[in-house]
């Protein structure tokens, strides 16, 4: 009871703080190989970061501070911000994979779990390179670049429950002579 309680104040005190402006989008044409993707991604954990951890006047902590923000793997404000980026995910991979609105609803888990692990792996990615990357300087590794590969081992997985297939690279013999010619020229 006091549990529900407690969640039933923080999402009061939630509703207090000024919500952030979502990043800027451009509504033209989907995003080529992710790169829009990235930047919405890269502006979402910035506008997360740029919050107040601590009340000016008082000193304590406010609701939805990022004082101990990893990664953002429960971050309801991180999810709010990365909405349309998921839902932009989910329509290019569902064009991607030829699904029509008759798809089975586990292809649809799958398909908004490869979303969800496909930008938390990209915010977790944007952490990392902002923390001065995996390696602390006592040269031991970050937390949360576990949590970063193991994202990606999941990214992974449902790539291959997708569909993903590994496909080598048709080369023909001449080809290979002519360009290990070429290494060995330039040298």
């Amino acid at each position: 009871m006091q549990m529900q309680e407690i969640r039933g104040r923080t999402r009061d005190l939630d509703s207090q703080v000024p919500p952030r402006e979502a990043p800027e989008r451009p509504s033209s044409e989907p995003s080529q190989n992710g790169r829009e993707t990235d930047r919405v991604v890269r502006e979402a954990v910035e506008n997360l970061q740029q919050r107040p951890d601590r009340d000016p006047q008082t000193g304590r902590f406010v609701p939805g501070n990022l004082a101990a923000w990893r990664g953002g793997q429960r971050s309801e404000a991180l999810w709010g911000a990365l909405a349309d980026a998921k839902a932009e995910l989910v329509e290019r991979l569902r064009g991607d994979l030829a699904v029509d609105g008759d798809a089975p609803a586990t292809l649809d888990g799958l398909l908004d779990g490869f979303a969800e692990a496909s930008l938390l792996r990209r915010s977790l990615f944007v952490r990392l390179t902002e923390m001065g990357g995996p390696i602390t300087s006592k040269g031991r590794s970050r937390a949360l670049f576990g949590v970063y590969l193991q994202t990606l081992d999941r990214e992974r997985r449902l790539a291959l429950d997708l569909g993903l297939e590994r496909r080598q690279r048709s080369v023909s013999l001449a080809e290979a002579l002519a360009e290990a010619a070429e290494r060995e020229a330039d040298r």
